[in-house]
């Protein structure tokens, strides 16, 4: 994103500094304790695909031992046990009452917080100048974690973000959010028709995951980086991006002053709703993981069980919920189903197709009610 917006900036003579923003979800939870517990407590037990003991603390960068001890003093004898949503309340109330546990978290925010709040000013996020955070999107999570460490270090101002999509509309105190394909207010229509799992790994970086910061030998703080194992041929990708941006401009010198983004939604519809095979098969191999830890990866597109679909069906919902039959095992989902339905056979895969369709319809039209 980077890398295309500097074409960008090159092509229309735009006076926009672009610099690449080392961080991740990781780096930022990690400072929460000393900020606030409550709302820390409730980021690590968030659910998620594959939640376990393991994960949940793994969420605010502790080592083995204080897991062990955080675990043992929990009476968790099963740290990779995954949890339904009941077992992910119980071992949050848990934590809520763990001496250990915030003696850990504490600790381990307060020796994180001072290089990372250093990295900060490095940046110029200090300083007194307009600048502005670009993401992908979806929740606001990212900007808000940045906004509450610049603020519990004294920095006033407003900070703005720019994103390609949102699926909330963020928190008030947290700044401005502008949204360019769809958000709650505008065109959120479209958020049912698009796969943000698959547009990340479209997005994906050429290097691992931002994990902490450290000095360098010249006294510069620099990125410590997960390790990139290559098993999706990013540089080629990113280069193909590249291209293709610049070929873009170079037929489209309308493309700032006008809306384009009706074809590429349209675009990206097709790629994301009904792949080709050989669409499905490329890019559903790629490793993905929907947590900060990355402490699990799977492929995009999973295979899934016809049990696993069922529990899917939007009726088979509806009547165990008015059972209170509540999954004693959690079924398991795709990152992008429709690449899984394009790879796999299935029995009905038009009526799972729409079975989808409108289940993220509702979901979403639920949200919207809800935020209004």
């Amino acid at each position: 994103m980077k890398e295309v917006a500097d074409i960008l900036c090159q092509k229309y003579d735009f006076e926009i500094e672009c610099k690449y923003f080392y961080c991740s979800r990781y780096t930022l939870r990690m400072l929460l304790p000393c900020i606030d517990r409550e709302e820390m407590l409730d980021k690590i037990c968030v659910n998620g695909y594959y939640i376990t003991p393991e994960v949940v603390l793994s969420r605010i960068g502790l080592s083995d031992i204080e897991k062990d001890e955080i675990l043992s003093e929990l009476k968790i004898t099963n740290r990779e046990e995954i949890l339904t949503e009941k077992g992910l309340n119980e071992m949050s109330i848990k934590l809520r009452h763990s001496d250990i546990f915030w003696k850990h978290a504490l600790r381990k925010s307060e020796e994180a917080f001072k290089i990372t709040n250093e990295y900060f000013k490095q940046e110029g996020m200090y300083e007194n100048i307009k600048f502005a955070i670009v993401d992908t999107g979806w929740t606001g999570s990212m900007q808000r974690s940045i906004r509450q460490i610049l603020e519990y270090s004294g920095w006033k101002g407003k900070m703005s973000g720019y994103y390609f999509g949102m699926y909330d509309r963020g928190k008030k105190e947290d700044g401005n959010y502008y949204t360019y394909m769809f958000s709650l207010d505008k065109d959120y229509l479209r958020a049912t028709l698009f796969n943000n799992n698959l547009f990340e790994c479209m997005c994906s970086a050429n290097h691992g995951m931002t994990i902490g910061y450290k000095y360098d030998e010249k006294n510069k703080i620099i990125p410590i980086l997960k390790e990139n194992i290559q098993t999706w041929n990013t540089e080629l990708q990113i280069q193909t991006v590249k291209n293709v941006a610049q070929y873009f401009i170079e037929k489209n010198d309308c493309l700032v002053k006008s809306d384009v983004s009706t074809m590429v939604f349209a675009l990206l519809r097709e790629f994301m709703i009904i792949p080709s095979t050989e669409q499905a098969k490329m890019y559903g191999t790629i490793p993905f993981c929907d947590d900060l830890t990355e402490k699990y990866m799977l492929r995009l597109s999973e295979r899934l069980s016809s049990q696993d679909m069922r529990q899917q069906i939007i009726f088979v919902k509806v009547w165990n919920k008015i059972r209170n039959n509540i999954p004693t095992k959690k079924y398991r989902e795709s990152f992008w189903i429709y690449g899984t339905l394009k790879i796999y056979d299935y029995r009905y895969k038009n009526i799972l197709k729409w079975n989808f369709l409108v289940s993220d319809l509702m979901k979403y039209l639920r949200k919207y009610l809800k935020s209004r």
